[in-house]
């Protein structure tokens, strides 16, 4: 009797990422040594996935004790099943001699909306072969998976993310009784759409009536949001930072044109119903003895389709997801959450959760990110509401 050597998932066009439209095709490969192996069936599934889950530690007193909350959710966006081969009409199996075969499929994978491959702390959005032996009297049938990228683009050389973002911001300081004096800032980006590798160019005028010497900063964050049971996770993380010259008291300063780089992440993900990415610049001065005065200023990381291969300006990073085991209205974003952010440089090893890093996490500071979790007023976007992460 023979045996199942290998089964293989092989893409006939292994390109980098996968874009609406697109065909992706293939083989399955069997291969057979010593002898004849017989099976039932061998068939190929597509699917498509958005999976949120995280967990909360709750105390509910001294007999009781402490316990674990899980928040969980998903979307399924595609599932498309094709049988390569099966016992014909009479007969109860499927027969190979020794050797190597390949079973060919095609997927086309649908217009519309669908989101972007993602890898986040506390949810992931992934596509992914599954090829499926069925065997004839083994108690366990034999599987085989591959990961996909899946890319739904947004092209942000349309005219409505050539406007630039303006934003104002001002206050007081008092020292007891006494006005301590006026500051304020006022800012603007050139445009409000960038891909990755982009340079965002910032203006700004500082206004300084205080006594007190200040430190202007500009930085890029992303924001994530998760949605599981009513219940709302965020996370926001510093991808880059720009730090101007101190404002001295009682004087006036300006930046023109000056410029963040946007780093290799993941496209912005404006309206999935369970996991969003935000991105937004934030502009502060650091004020001696107060809390810091900041304006934000939210923008839009796109992407385009690649016609000629991939830039670095124009396919974002995207990592590889480990594999899987078997299977099973959203409120206004909030970008002015504390500015006193976690702390997440730990090497990979330390990490205790499954999943592997989000990319954001490549580019970590030393003092800006954040998870804030709270209730969630009214219901979920439907499934059907769901439209690209881009």
């Amino acid at each position: 009797m023979g045996k199942l050597k290998a089964l293989r998932i092989c893409l006939s066009n292994d390109e980098p990422a996968y874009y609406p439209g697109d065909t992706v095709a293939g083989s399955c490969e069997v291969e057979i040594s010593e002898g004849e192996f017989s099976f039932r069936s061998l068939t190929v599934v597509l699917r498509g996935l958005s999976r949120v889950h995280w967990t909360e530690s709750k105390n509910v007193g001294a007999r009781l004790g402490p316990y674990t909350q899980h928040f969980m959710s998903d979307s399924e966006y595609l599932r498309e099943r094709k049988i390569l081969t099966q016992a014909r009409m009479g007969a109860d199996r499927v027969t190979l001699r020794e050797g190597t075969y390949q079973f060919p499929f095609s997927f086309i994978l649908p217009a519309g909306t669908m989101p972007s491959s993602f890898e986040g702390k506390y949810g992931t959005t992934r596509y992914w072969l599954r090829a499926e032996l069925k065997r004839v009297r083994a108690r366990h049938d034999t599987r085989t998976k591959k990961t996909i990228i899946f890319l739904n683009p947004i092209n942000v050389t349309l005219a409505e993310y050539q406007e630039p973002i303006e934003s104002v911001a001002d206050k007081t300081l008092c020292c007891g009784f006494c006005t301590g004096g006026h500051i304020s800032i006022s800012a603007h980006t050139d445009k409000s759409g960038y891909t990755p590798g982009d340079t965002i160019a910032l203006s700004a005028q500082f206004e300084n009536f205080t006594s007190r010497r200040l430190q202007p900063t500009a930085a890029l964050y992303q924001r994530q949001y998760y949605y599981a049971n009513d219940r709302q996770k965020m996370r926001t993380i510093q991808l880059v930072k720009f730090q101007g010259q101190r404002l001295s008291s009682k004087c006036n300063s300006s930046w023109s044109n000056e410029h963040l780089t946007i780093p290799n992440v993941t496209p912005s993900i404006l309206t999935c119903g369970i996991l969003r990415v935000v991105y937004f610049v934030k502009i502060s001065l650091k004020i001696p003895g107060a809390m810091k005065l900041s304006t934000i200023m939210p923008v839009t990381i796109g992407s385009t389709r690649l016609l000629t291969g991939c830039t670095a300006g124009g396919m974002p990073h995207i990592l590889t997801p480990p594999p899987y085991q078997d299977d099973r209205d959203v409120p206004a974003y909030d970008y002015s959450t504390s500015d006193e952010d976690e702390d997440y440089r730990q090497p990979p090893s330390s990490r205790s959760h499954t999943p592997p890093p989000c990319y954001s996490d490549i580019f970590d500071s030393d003092d800006d990110s954040d998870e804030v979790d709270g209730s969630m007023g009214g219901s979920p976007v439907s499934e059907e509401n769901i439209i690209t992460m881009l």
